[in-house]
């Protein structure tokens, strides 16, 4: 894909001032309307340090190699551009900068993973969590167009919406697309996993069709890894105490 710089059609819709952003709070979104009849909605989340401004013309202006941008390849989508709460990134001596969640190195994303919890889940000391806020817009959106919604995003981003999608209890939506990403909280997975999977080892009646939901859901990954997720944020959020 290539983009252009400079002045574009987009401008004005992301002329927004990210100065006054405080801590803890999410700006609002930016709405860039579709061209023809709204059909279809895209829930788009920028990296770590990023801003909706920052993120959405670079991307509004990329060509594929036919030569379309996004709202020539969808004219029925409404694009919704959100932006990370500003909170104190752990790694960087505790400044602020927009961010999904807490988080390490990406050099070293299975270390320190309890950081991720509270901007993924609880938040209780910084506002409402970041699962929260997008299953909030999620609601809206179902309510208002159906499972025509698209939830996408790149870096941090990829892996917000990822989590997002595996706590979502509400209405089915089309899609998740991730760029660059990973899952968040994975590391006791492989040990959670290992078990379900041993858990028949020495019962020659095991796969026998005498299966309870608990070993239905061994056998079903998506569900289990649904489950792990669940649990780990939790987990963590009752170590903590809060």
């Amino acid at each position: 894909m290539s983009s252009q710089t400079g002045p574009t059609e987009y401008t004005g819709l992301f002329s927004r001032s990210t100065v006054k952003d405080l801590p803890g709070e999410f700006p609002p979104p930016v709405i860039v309307p579709p061209k023809e009849d709204h059909r279809h909605t895209f829930i788009i989340l920028h990296g770590r340090g990023s801003t909706a401004e920052k993120f959405g013309p670079p991307l509004l202006e990329s060509c594929t190699t036919l030569g379309e941008k996004l709202q020539d390849a969808f004219p029925h989508a409404k694009l919704i551009f959100l932006t990370a709460s500003k909170n104190r990134a752990t790694i960087y001596k505790r400044t602020y900068t927009h961010q999904w969640f807490d988080f390490w190195h990406m050099d070293s994303r299975f270390k320190r993973q309890e950081l991720m919890v509270d901007g993924l889940h609880k938040a209780p000391t910084l506002g409402i969590s970041s699962c929260k806020y997008i299953h909030e817009i999620l609601q809206r959106e179902t309510e208002q167009i159906g499972r025509n919604i698209v939830l996408w995003g790149l870096s941090q981003g990829c892996a917000t919406s990822l989590i997002a999608l595996l706590t979502w209890n509400g209405s089915p939506f089309a899609a998740t697309v991730g760029m660059c990403g990973y899952l968040p909280l994975t590391n006791h997975m492989d040990d959670i996993m290992k078990t379900g999977s041993d858990s028949d080892d020495g019962n020659p009646f095991g796969h026998d069709g005498d299966h309870n939901d608990d070993a239905l859901d061994q056998q079903n990954l998506p569900a289990q890894v649904r489950k792990v997720q669940k649990s780990s944020m939790a987990l963590d959020t009752e170590a903590r105490g809060t």
